[in-house]
């Protein structure tokens, strides 16, 4: 069949258009979208499902996941795909289908056409956001896929199949709770599949050799191995005391190796008992409701004879329920994320130490300015007129330099909450009265077109003046630097009952769409700015958002894109008081 594109090794090379499977990638939103609350209870019952599963129809296990899979999404399909070859080419086959894709069960599709062959090669979770333009085999299916979230399982350490979810529409968007559901089948997906496979064929033995006692032997065997290879955090913790039944090797990785099965939790680890553990399973076994944390620290002695060390992980407390409603035990799963949280640890003592450094920074600079400043003035008046501009240059110049410093100074002070408002009755006109004597010669060096739109009257504001009048004239300074000559910038105050905003339009070079998000940014400066003379450290409007979130408020850029001017906002909430 003719797809006008080309299988290979490494994904699917399209005849035109050139996309790539970056373009199609979108699994970072994920933490960034709104997530559903998790509905555990819905949750403890589909894995009882998959229980009975295995014991009463296993050669049921594989569509009562995908069932399950689509029911805890909401997704309008979902299937099991599992590695396989037709000869010589490797495919996936889908072993279970349901939803709008029910039709395809038993079909085959080839690896290196299917989103499934790029989540195996990354061994992990993806998203993908129409998929079509990278896979052009999906256009088989009829429907416009909009996203596919795809979880890989593996056996014996190797990925050998996915778990998937797809939507079809904008109605659908997958979020980091669909993550998390997708992730919990699909660790067990591997488990469940495989034990119900061997478990139908030792059905099939012990109904032909009567060995019934040795097939179950042999199947639990098999599914603590499968169990045993699990990347996470696993164990199963049976009745009140707690009492360790199974637990994978990453577990007993965690907690040090200890000989832990056949034990209550404490008595196993006992340095669980002082950080509150017995509370927490007591909690959990009691109630029926899982307990869900990440990054949830612990002390273990992973080492005899060593004092406990410091320890993160993810972890679900789940209940595990009877028919009844009779909680059992406890089923434990989670991810050792102890590099990650020392990793951001580290970042964050990074960070006062950069702050500490600025601070310094700025004082020893400052030091040394105002001899410069006082030299330079006093050099003016006794120089010939001849070597008058070498003088204005170094005045000029240091005055930047202490410009500089200055803001370096508040920013370390913020960050450090060494900085504090002086607030008093002022105006929104008494501000741009004193930022514009700071800004004027430059707006009339460039002959700037210049406009005011704000009421007549006069709007009060009790805040620090100085602070303002510093944000207004970092902002008006920020306009009249990336406008060109005779172009046009306009200060625009409005008010509501609970604010006042005041808006700094130009008709500059604007801002690129990808830099919005980050202009507020410390040191953070889009390219065409960088290409400028005047382009500075990129300090000036992370002060101003700062000093403004001090006064309890907030700034908001926005520019249609390059060479189409930019407009900050100033957003300052009002103060009533009856004595105005």
């Amino acid at each position: 069949m003719e797809h006008g594109y080309e299988a290979g090794r490494g994904g699917v090379t399209l005849s035109s258009g050139g996309c790539r499977l970056g373009d199609v990638l979108a699994t970072q939103v994920l933490s960034g979208r709104p997530t559903r609350r998790a509905d555990y209870a819905l949750e403890s019952r589909a894995w009882t499902t998959i229980t009975d599963g295995l014991t009463s129809a296993p050669e049921t296990v594989g569509q009562r996941l995908v069932d399950l899979a689509q029911g805890l999404t909401g997704a309008h399909a979902a299937g099991l795909s599992i590695e396989d070859k037709v000869g010589d080419e490797p495919v996936f086959r889908w072993a279970a289908t349901t939803g709008e894709l029910s039709d395809f069960l038993g079909e085959t599709i080839p690896r290196y056409d299917s989103p499934c062959g790029s989540v195996l090669e990354a061994r992990s979770p993806l998203l993908m956001r129409e998929p079509v333009r990278y896979f052009p085999y999906i256009k088989q299916w009829g429907k416009p896929v909009h996203e596919v979230l795809v979880a890989p399982f593996f056996e014996d350490g190797n990925p050998v199949g996915t778990l998937w979810v797809v939507s079809f529409s904008e109605t659908k968007l997958f979020d980091a709770e669909d993550l998390r559901q997708l992730q919990s089948l699909s660790t067990l997906a591997g488990v469940m599949v495989q034990t119900s496979t061997t478990m139908r064929t030792l059905k099939v033995e012990r109904e032909r050799k009567e060995r019934l006692l040795d097939d179950q032997e042999n199947a639990l065997k098999t599914m603590t191995a499968l169990f045993d290879q699990a990347p996470g955090l696993m164990a199963i913790l049976k009745g009140p005391s707690h009492r360790f039944e199974i637990a994978n090797r990453a577990y007993h990785d965690f907690v040090g190796q200890r000989d832990i099965i056949g034990k209550p939790a404490l008595e196993a680890l006992p340095e669980l008992t002082s950080q509150g553990y017995r509370e927490l399973l007591d909690t959990v076994f009691q109630t029926g409701q899982p307990y869900v944390r990440r990054a949830a620290p612990i002390q273990l002695q992973r080492v005899p004879g060593e004092p406990p060390v410091d320890l993160y992980r993810d972890i679900v407390y789940q209940p595990i329920q009877g028919h009844d409603g009779t909680t059992l035990g406890i089923f434990v799963q989670g991810h050792d994320v102890t590099d990650r949280e020392r990793a951001l640890k580290a970042l964050e003592e990074a960070d006062v130490r950069k702050d500490a450094f600025l601070a310094t920074l700025a004082h020893e600079l400052r030091n040394p300015l105002g001899p410069i400043r006082v030299a330079s003035h006093l050099l003016g008046r006794s120089v010939p007129e001849s070597q008058q501009p070498m003088v204005a240059i170094i005045e000029r110049q240091s005055a930047m330099l202490a410009t500089l410093v200055n803001q370096l100074m508040d920013i370390a002070s913020i960050r450090s909450g060494k900085i504090t408002l002086v607030r008093g009755w002022t105006s929104v006109q008494d501000i741009l009265a004193g930022a514009m004597e700071v800004v004027r010669p430059l707006l009339d060096a460039r002959r700037h077109m210049f406009g005011v739109e704000m009421p007549e009257k006069p709007l009060p504001l009790f805040a620090d003046p100085v602070r303002l009048t510093q944000v207004l004239s970092n902002l008006l300074t920020n306009a009249a630097k990336y406008t060109p000559d005779e172009g046009s910038i306009t200060v625009a105050v409005t008010e509501t009952p609970d604010e006042i905003a005041m808006s700094v339009r130009d008709s500059g070079i604007g801002i690129d769409a990808a830099m919005l998000p980050r202009v507020f940014d410390m040191f953070s400066q889009s390219a065409q700015s960088l290409n400028r003379a005047e382009g500075g450290l990129g300090i000036g409007l992370a002060l101003v958002r700062q000093l403004v979130e001090l006064h309890g408020g907030r700034v908001v850029a926005y520019s249609a894109g390059v060479g189409e001017g930019s407009q900050f906002t100033i957003h300052l909430p009002k103060t009533h008081d009856e004595r105005l």
